[in-house]
């Protein structure tokens, strides 16, 4: 399917001002919710063997066959020389290929999976469950990044037949376990009967490549200073995995803590974060909280914007400075009202602190409801594959240096 690049500079669009005063709200100065400590976990990666897989780096096989026109060009990538490869690559081979590939990937996963063990970006946050059964959400979630990038798959030893191939691969990464320490916050005790426990929630893993990645061969990598072959497969980079986790708004609850315990110093020191075994792999059966996450006296989190509320008439552009800045843009249509179109990238233009903006994007059909379909903690949403809509919207929020400015607004989508 086509992918559109529509770029829509900010002198063009109608913006409408969602900040009161120009600065955001403070946490915890609601008077509807009470003084309460700010417990920051802090988390860390034990990286584990993963049984079955070997000792040092994980090794499995990757099987395939091929037609027997393919049997040079298969044999070409182990010696170098194309020179006797005059038939193009069949479609059964880069199934094949692929398939095979891919399954090895995602067979190591699984076993991480299964084991409780981490294996790319996720968000991560935590709330307080108080004596009255109310919420309260103290922070906003963070990254957790327990490896930068997918699998390779090392070929330690080959064997190339007519119609098939034998490898077997060292997978060059390691699945990690998640460790945490919660420091013992100040006057505990008088809190113990205020929070009756912590419970902390995850989103799903990143994906590590799209639904739609071949294998494409075998390449030369570096790896230790070594010179080694590997299936090669389309995967995702590191930034757009930690971008992919941001876009998540769908968190699961996987530990509840006693506050007791917390105050009583259980984990001030490095621990094994207490997953029932099976957590992970039962991970979309979990009970669901969806982000922007409220509170039970209704405030918000992330200044509790849903997507609806505007001020009454938009401004074209942004003029004059003002400290911090809250928009949101009028409804787009990406230069096609009447056609459906399904985005999977946004990035934010401009010169700005990159790490403190926050966007949203919002899609209707008519104009009338909005649905969230992604919010980033950063200038740029990737990998969608979300339902189409004729109309969206950006909510934009940041603080402003005096020469900071927002250029534009850059869509990429399918129709």
């Amino acid at each position: 399917m086509a992918k559109f690049t529509k770029r829509i500079p900010f002198d063009s669009i109608p913006v409408f001002d969602l900040s009161d005063s120009g600065v955001p709200d403070t946490p915890g100065t609601d008077p509807a919710i009470p003084s309460l400590p700010v417990i920051v976990p802090s988390f860390s990666f034990d990286k584990s063997s993963l049984p079955g897989y070997g000792t040092t780096l994980p090794v499995t096989d990757v099987d395939f066959s091929f037609p027997a026109e393919d049997y040079k060009r298969v044999q070409a990538w182990f010696t170098g020389d194309f020179s006797h490869v005059t038939m193009p690559e069949s479609a059964t081979l880069k199934k094949n290929m692929t398939t095979a590939v891919l399954s090895a990937v995602n067979s190591f996963i699984s076993s991480a999976t299964n084991r409780n063990l981490f294996t790319s970006p996720f968000m991560m946050g935590c709330r307080y469950r108080l004596f009255d059964n109310s919420l309260v959400y103290p922070t906003e979630p963070v990254a957790l990044v327990p490896a930068e990038k997918a699998p390779d798959l090392i070929i330690t030893s080959y064997k190339v037949y007519e119609k098939s191939i034998h490898t077997e691969v060292a997978v060059s990464h390691y699945p990690a376990a998640l460790m945490f320490s919660i420091p013992v916050p100040e006057n505990a005790e008088e809190y113990k009967d205020i929070i009756t426990s912590v419970e902390f929630f995850i989103t799903r893993q990143s994906d590590l490549y799209s639904p739609d990645a071949t294998v494409s061969g075998i390449r030369s990598i570096s790896a230790n200073g070594v010179r080694e072959r590997t299936w090669y497969y389309e995967r995702y980079e590191s930034d757009a995995l930690i971008a992919q986790a941001k876009t998540e708004t769908i968190f699961r609850i996987v530990a509840t803590i006693p506050f007791s315990d917390i105050a009583e110093g259980a984990y001030s020191t490095l621990s094994p974060f207490p997953l029932e075994a099976g957590t992970l792999q039962r991970l979309s059966s979990l009970q669901k909280i969806t982000y922007p996450f409220t509170n039970s006296n209704g405030s918000s989190t992330g200044n509790g914007s849903t997507g609806n509320s505007t001020s009454s008439s938009p401004t074209t552009g942004i003029s004059g400075w003002r400290p911090y800045l809250h928009i949101a843009t009028a409804p787009l249509d990406l230069g096609l009202p009447e056609a459906s179109k399904s985005i999977s990238d946004l990035f934010l233009r401009g010169i700005f602190q990159r790490d403190e903006v926050t966007i949203t994007l919002y899609g209707s059909h008519h104009r009338e409801h909005w649905r969230m379909i992604a919010r980033s903690h950063g200038p740029y949403i990737r990998g969608l594959r979300r339902a189409p809509y004729r109309w969206f919207k950006v909510e934009i929020q940041l603080p402003m240096r005096r020469d900071d400015f927002l250029e534009a607004l850059t869509f990429t989508y399918t129709k």
